[in-house]
């Protein structure tokens, strides 16, 4: 898979999938430090507002040039540049693209940076929902925040991305794998908007955003060979999902061996609905 993040906070983390070998990632940003400066990373001149940076993203023909099948593009709305992102998914029309989309804390922001996350959030969402993309993962941070609990300031965007990174890793390991047991069906096609988390074998949830209106949830379990000779967790899992389970919202579960100690899980929540940002 193709991995492009566009902007400093998409290029860090889509630099983080490069620890795994089935990622070749691009960056795009107005500058890299010189140690990253390789001929997967492309320099926009930079811009004071989005709408140039849309206008100035050039023919990325020669740079995308092997880039083919699926693609995962990363950018965070807050950021200007986040302006250029329609140019340049519009040159990957090609490609089977999903998008995953960093939410920033926007209280912080300026109100510039406020209304272009506004206007990226949506409109990315609007393309996907018609199926220009194959699908939006929104990941909030201050969510993730909440989840990675108490970390130092040098530290901070990159234990957040990396659990980002190895949750949707994981996910897309399994996705290519054969389950142990699974209730797994196909989706709707209008199931586009989505986000991703952790979920224990009790079926506690911590997705990494709120997402409203779901209408399916989907929960991967790594068990290790001792859990999965182990009836219990076996009948734990199946009444967490259960529970889960309205009129609404239809859950489902996959069960996979691993080589681990420890068992983890995650989970896919899915929607129909553009969320509308708060």
């Amino acid at each position: 898979m193709n991995v492009i993040g566009l902007g400093s906070a998409g290029c860090r983390v889509a630099q983080l999938f490069e620890a795994y070998p089935q990622y070749t990632v691009y960056k795009i940003d107005t500058r890299f430090p010189g140690k990253d400066a390789d001929k997967k990373c492309h320099v926009l001149e930079e811009q004071s507002h989005p709408e140039q940076y849309e206008e100035a993203v050039p023919s990325l023909k020669k740079f995308f040039k092997s880039v083919k099948k699926e693609v995962l593009f990363i950018t965070c709305g807050s950021g200007l540049i986040s302006g250029a992102s329609l140019a340049v998914l519009q040159q990957l029309q090609h490609c089977k693209t999903t998008i995953l989309y960093i939410k920033p804390d926007i209280s912080l922001l300026g109100q510039i940076n406020v209304l272009q996350e506004k206007v990226v959030h949506g409109v990315l969402q609007e393309y996907a929902r018609s199926g220009v993309f194959d699908s939006i993962y929104t990941v909030d941070n201050t969510l993730i925040e909440e989840i990675v609990d108490t970390v130092s300031v040098a530290e901070y965007y990159q234990k957040l991305n990396e659990l980002i990174t190895s949750t949707l890793h994981m996910i897309n390991v399994f996705d290519h794998a054969s389950p142990e047991i699974s209730t797994f069906s196909a989706l709707p096609e209008t199931s586009r908007l989505r986000t991703v988390g952790l979920v224990s074998v009790d079926g506690e949830e911590k997705p990494f955003f709120s997402i409203n209106n779901v209408t399916e949830k989907r929960y991967y379990y790594g068990l290790g060979r001792k859990s999965l000779e182990d009836g219990e967790i076996f009948k734990r899992i199946k009444k967490a999902v259960k529970s889960k389970t309205t009129e609404e919202t239809k859950s489902s579960y996959a069960i996979f061996s691993t080589d681990y100690e420890d068992d983890y899980g995650f989970c896919v929540f899915y929607s129909s609905q553009v969320q509308e940002n708060s």
